[in-house]
């Protein structure tokens, strides 16, 4: 787009700006563009500063604040009651999750260099699954697993069956330096891991932290640890900072924040 200002002091002291603009856009785009100038040079002479001066015409921004006036009642108070009510209400048999084995994925889901479709029905047996494993070890709203995983369909289905249990996940990127994954796995304080590596290697140092295991490849339980006392149920994830100027830091976010 090209775009010529001509700017015309007139005898009365106003300004007149000329746009003569030269696009691919429509002329309503072109006058909308020409309307926001206008309305930035009249906001900025009322005010005689920049302070707080937005480019959108006061009708746009009237329009912003009404498509983000979304607050409204959710159907449940937590983030499991919120999967279940959902699952529910979706039919089983529509198209849920399309995925690209990667040569880098080793999931052991599909042949790699693929791609392949999952109904809801295939996903939440996958998660239903998963589930009862982590029921049956015990963990539940307050507790916290580390999905030490790369981004892939497990993924996806360790955090589903997590969330709608209540258990707070806690991504570790399996590419990351192993004295830093188990600085993330005690400081979190993550009663299990869930990873497709060897665990001694890559987390956590076994002969000091002792923690629950499952290998995602087949969702065995590889070590059976004392699980440690739930937390904060009211913890849906944890995050941590990036580390450049300081050791990780652990945040934790409630369930209204997914």
């Amino acid at each position: 787009m090209i775009v010529e200002l001509v700017f015309h002091l007139l005898p009365d002291g106003g300004l007149e700006v000329i746009v003569m603009a030269r696009s691919n856009l429509r002329e309503l785009d072109v006058h909308r563009h020409a309307n926001r100038l206008a309305h930035l040079i009249r906001k900025i002479a009322e005010q005689g500063n920049f302070d707080s001066v937005s480019v959108a015409t006061t009708a746009e921004l009237a329009e912003i604040a009404a498509a983000n006036d979304t607050a409204h009642e959710l159907p449940a108070r937590s983030l499991p009651e919120l999967i279940e009510f959902n699952r529910t209400r979706t039919p089983m048999d529509v198209l849920a999750l399309g995925i690209w084995y990667d040569s880098k994925i080793s999931s052991g889901q599909g042949p790699r260099g693929t791609f392949a479709w999952r109904t809801w029905a295939q996903v939440w047996a996958a998660v239903d699954n998963r589930i009862a494993v982590l029921r049956d070890l015990g963990l539940g709203p307050g507790h916290v697993v580390a999905v030490h995983l790369e981004r892939s369909e497990e993924f996806l289905l360790t955090v589903a069956a997590a969330a709608s249990l209540g258990i707070a996940w806690c991504p570790i990127d399996p590419d990351l330096p192993p004295d830093r994954k188990a600085h993330m796995v005690a400081t979190s304080n993550a009663a299990a891991v869930v990873t497709l590596t060897p665990l001694a290697d890559t987390v956590v140092d076994d002969a000091t932290t002792g923690i629950t295991t499952i290998d995602a490849t087949n969702w065995q339980v590889t070590r059976r640890a004392r699980i440690p006392a739930a937390g904060n149920p009211e913890c849906a994830y944890i995050l941590f900072t990036s580390g450049s100027t300081a050791p990780p830091r652990p945040w934790g976010f409630p369930g209204g924040y997914c």
